[in-house]
């Protein structure tokens, strides 16, 4: 399943350069209409998905639940462009990325499950250890670009500061 591998990886990668989009924030009643929205898209998906029937329910229940995860990471995200909830994003996107590939498992048997299992697994693994890796460099670059600031003074100061924690998604 080097397919997982590579999916594990595009949604790194776009998370990394998503990290900017994320930080523009939001007001509290964009906040409560867009939740409301991911509630009832998640219903309209469940709905969709009792139609099927046996296993295909099982993985497109799978899908809608990740995805709704990630709908209210972002959203969250947006609301309050933390470090913490930019790699909360990163985290619902493997997690919701792993439960499909797990609930695919469950269709094979004996071996192919087995194998099926631990290379989604391994998939996961990589896919975290990369945005461990993410954070840590955004942590790194944060601490540079504020160091940079330092040399500045007054509301230039200010502004440089309020643009790194921007760019690096530091709060």
């Amino acid at each position: 399943m080097r397919n997982l591998e590579i999916k594990a990886l595009a949604i790194g990668a776009g998370l990394l350069f998503s990290t900017g989009a994320l930080a523009e924030g939001m007001t509290h009643a964009q906040y409560e209409a867009q939740e409301k929205s991911i509630k009832a898209d998640y219903k309209a998906a469940k709905v969709r998905c009792d139609a099927m029937g046996g296993h295909a329910e099982d993985v497109c229940e799978a899908e809608a639940r990740g995805a709704a995860s990630v709908a209210r990471a972002e959203l969250e995200a947006r609301h309050e462009p933390t470090a913490k909830n930019v790699a909360a994003v990163h985290t619902a996107k493997v997690d919701a990325t792993y439960s499909v590939a797990m609930e695919k498992c469950e269709k094979k048997s004996g071996n192919a499950e087995d194998v099926c299992e631990k290379e989604a697994k391994a998939a996961r693994v990589h896919a975290m250890a990369g945005a461990t890796a993410r954070a840590e460099t955004s942590s790194a670059d944060y601490a540079v670009a504020k160091e940079k600031c330092d040399s500045l003074a007054g509301d230039s100061k200010d502004r440089c500061i309020d643009d790194a924690k921007t760019r690096f998604a530091q709060h």
